[in-house]
């Protein structure tokens, strides 16, 4: 019945374009009202199964949208940084937007590089890099989201030689920092290592080895607290 249905619309769409030319011609209105088309009604299993027909789509415009969501899709991901110098940078400050920083490779401090977002979220992980900038920093991460590069693996050695070993936030002597530990290793040593100064709207909550909760771990390492374990506090 269905393929009944379908097919008759190929020849009652063109009469009925007929019909409304002849209604809108020069003839009297009440010969338009005269015209009799109650012959068109179809029973329920015919209208449905036009109903059906009208939201059938042909298969190459389907392909065709999941074409061309893909190329957008792939024309996003290769998308390059804001506004990336030509040949590569090598500050910070040829990277316009705020939001990029000049990548380089682990040691590469004066090198080329290109232009990299700057992360907004880190990982509970204590790895301590020394950053380009002789400055400690709890991770890669958080150096990147500074926009300091690494200078090499490990904390930043003192003038004296020393390792920056600390065991609170009093024993670090250079303004800005604080002493940084494993997540959930509060009572153990850590090194001194520099405070994020900008952090992310992220709700993430963590408990502070205070014992208080923080939106995510940037925020509680800017106040100069270590992780506890990731979630809230519990009361």
């Amino acid at each position: 019945m269905k393929k009944h249905c379908r097919k008759s619309l190929i020849w009652i769409v063109p009469f009925l374009v007929v019909v409304c030319m002849g209604i809108g011609g020069p003839r009297p209105a009440a010969a338009a009202e005269s015209v009799d088309l109650s012959w068109l009604q179809q029973d329920d299993a015919c209208a449905n199964s036009v109903d059906v027909a009208s939201l059938d789509a042909p298969d190459w415009l389907a392909d065709a949208t999941d074409a061309a969501d893909a190329t957008d899709a792939a024309d996003a991901m290769s998308a390059p940084a804001a506004n990336p110098p030509k040949g590569g940078c090598s500050t910070n400050a040829q990277c316009k937007g705020g939001k990029h920083y000049c990548s380089k490779a682990v040691g590469d401090c004066k090198g080329k590089g290109e232009c990299k977002a700057k992360p907004e979220v880190c990982p509970l992980i204590f790895k301590p890099v020394c950053g380009c900038n002789n400055k400690t920093y709890s991770n890669d991460c958080f150096a990147a989201m500074a926009g300091v590069n690494v200078k090499a693996e490990g904390a930043c050695k003192t003038p004296k030689g020393g390792d920056n070993t600390c065991k609170t936030n009093k024993d670090c002597k250079t303004a800005g920092d604080f002493c940084a530990k494993d997540t959930g290793k509060c009572e153990d040593a850590g090194v001194c290592a520099a405070k994020p100064q900008i952090c992310p709207d992220i709700v993430a909550p963590v408990c502070g080895c205070d014992n208080k909760t923080y939106n995510n771990n940037c925020v509680a390492h800017r106040a100069g607290v270590n992780v506890k374990h990731d979630g809230k506090c519990e009361k």
